[in-house]
């Protein structure tokens, strides 16, 4: 299973998105590279508590992460 899967599936497990509130929760997967660029060796997933271009630029540089959480 793709990192991404894996990661939805664990936010899922911890903060189901049944339970956000649809009228301002911005939840779920907001932004996906497109097949073609996917890090398919990825194992890291980056925390971030908001998603900035400095943080951005860090998970580009790192070929280890294919997904940011923010």
């Amino acid at each position: 299973m793709a990192l991404l899967a894996r990661t939805v599936r664990a936010l899922e497990a911890i903060a189901p998105l049944t339970l956000a509130d649809a009228a301002w929760d911005n939840v779920g997967v907001l932004v996906e590279a497109p097949p073609s660029t996917a890090r398919s060796t990825a194992s890291r997933v980056l925390l971030t508590v908001d998603l900035t271009a400095e943080t951005l630029a860090e998970a580009v540089r790192d070929a280890r992460v294919g997904v940011v959480v923010a």
